[in-house]
């Protein structure tokens, strides 16, 4: 080895060892005795670090100085009491632990948290310089930390209770108004006064059974916002297309044929309540796709009343085809608001805003319509363009500025596409198997 690069780093080593020894012994002269930390009991010994290892440089062993002690300025803090054992202080503390004894399958209550750490406390109190009393501190911080919870107004109500149960208590109200309208046009020599005070009792009466009901439904099925929202819309839709379909059901004669259109306007509110409810069990819906799919269902339903005068000036007569060309154009929007909110990222607000953007777009057409004198003309189909192209348009252009916006600030445009496969199934029929197809995959 080189002898002048050996003599330096023994000149290093010597200059390190020596300012070590210079710092301990300046701490040793300014800091008073007193205040030097007491030697740790055999309870509470702590290990020194281990001594650094020779580090070996061309050959040679080179020992590196120790680490220097900490000071007061990084340590937090400068002498720990003396902890003792004490068997009356261990045995208080097994009773506190007992306390929280319990089966593995059985969660802790806030009462036996509350009793665990009150007794944590007493330990504490009663035997301070004890082992005991530093795992009983220890106690006291998880506790104090499990037993905080935020400050609320009122009781906290699950997401998805009171939205059905809102929609649910009105449809219960129109089951009454609707059972005293067929009583009072199927009963003759009827009290005028008496019909409307029962019919108003039983309105109070199923609103308030079909609220609780719907919430406790609800609250038994573990419907989330998004399902919940979708069983509601599901009743209202389903009641716009029975109402739909009710005057091709009046056309029967005699009394008959209007209590049956009635009953299908109820009937429709079920099936379609009960359609949501199947479809929320089979794929999962957010609330801003179920306000998608009401978008879609109030343009469809707008665009098949602008249709209804189409069919009027071709001369149309069957009521049905009046009744169908609104309920598949209805149809048509539901699913296509469905489908765009599989594959569309947007927020439930955002939905509303591409709602707003709908109807400016119709009341704009419809004032075209009428500035430009399409009113007036006998064309038809060129009345109910303009409404149908301002009330398309609207949405869309609303929608791509929205995109625009959330991509803008980072936000996510698009979903997880649906995946699914075609699977092969059997289906048991008696004795015999029949072979099936069905779909797998995420929706």
């Amino acid at each position: 080895m080189n002898p002048r690069r050996r003599a330096f780093k023994t000149l290093l080593l010597c200059v390190a060892i020596v300012g070590s020894f210079v710092a301990v012994s300046a701490r040793a002269q300014t800091q008073d005795p007193a205040e030097l930390p007491a030697p740790m009991s055999v309870t509470t010994t702590a290990e020194s670090p281990p001594a650094p290892a020779p580090a070996m440089v061309d050959g040679d062993a080179v020992v590196p100085p120790a680490p220097a002690a900490a000071t007061s300025s990084t340590a937090a803090v400068t002498a720990l009491p003396r902890l003792r054992d004490d068997e009356a202080a261990e045995a208080a503390y097994r009773r506190c632990k007992e306390l929280l004894a319990r089966p593995d399958t059985e969660a802790m209550t806030i009462e036996a948290g509350v009793a665990a750490r009150a007794c944590y406390a007493d330990v504490v109190a009663a035997h301070a310089d004890t082992v005991a009393a530093l795992k009983a501190s220890a106690g006291l911080m998880v506790f104090d930390a499990l037993l905080q919870r935020p400050v609320q107004d009122g009781p906290e109500i699950p997401a998805g209770r009171l939205g059905v149960s809102a929609t649910l208590g009105l449809f219960g109200v129109w089951n009454a108004v609707a059972g005293g309208i067929l009583v009072g046009t199927n009963t003759s020599n009827v009290d005028g006064p008496l019909l409307v005070a029962g019919s108003g009792a039983a309105a109070v009466g199923l609103g308030i059974a079909a609220g609780v009901g719907g919430y406790y439904l609800a609250d038994a099925l573990k419907l989330d916002e998004g399902s919940a929202r979708l069983v509601a819309s599901g009743v209202v839709w389903g009641t716009v297309l029975g109402t739909a379909i009710a005057p091709s059901i009046a056309r029967l004669e005699g009394p008959a044929g209007f209590n049956l259109a009635l009953g299908g306007v109820v009937g429709a509110g079920y099936v379609g309540g009960g359609a949501a409810l199947l479809l929320s069990s089979l794929v999962p819906f957010d609330e801003a796709q179920v306000s998608m799919i009401n978008s879609g269902g109030m343009m469809g339903s707008t665009v098949g009343l602008l249709l209804l005068p189409n069919l009027a000036a071709a001369g149309v007569q069957d009521t049905s085809m009046y009744s169908l060309t609104y309920i598949g154009s209805t149809m048509l929007g539901l699913t296509a608001g469905g489908v765009v909110g599989r594959y569309a990222n947007y927020t439930w607000g955002e939905t509303l805003l591409c709602d707003l953007g709908a109807v400016l777009g119709v009341v704009a057409g419809g004032t075209a319509s009428v500035v430009l004198g399409l009113s007036g003309s006998n064309n038809a189909l060129l009345q109910t363009a303009t409404p149908a192209v301002g009330l398309v348009g609207g949405y869309v252009a609303t929608a791509l500025m929205v995109r625009e916006w959330r991509a803008d600030r980072g936000a996510p445009i698009w979903r997880d596409a649906p995946s699914v496969r075609p699977v092969a199934m059997a289906i048991p029929v008696g004795k015999s198997i029949v072979p099936s197809l069905g779909v797998m995959g995420s929706f």
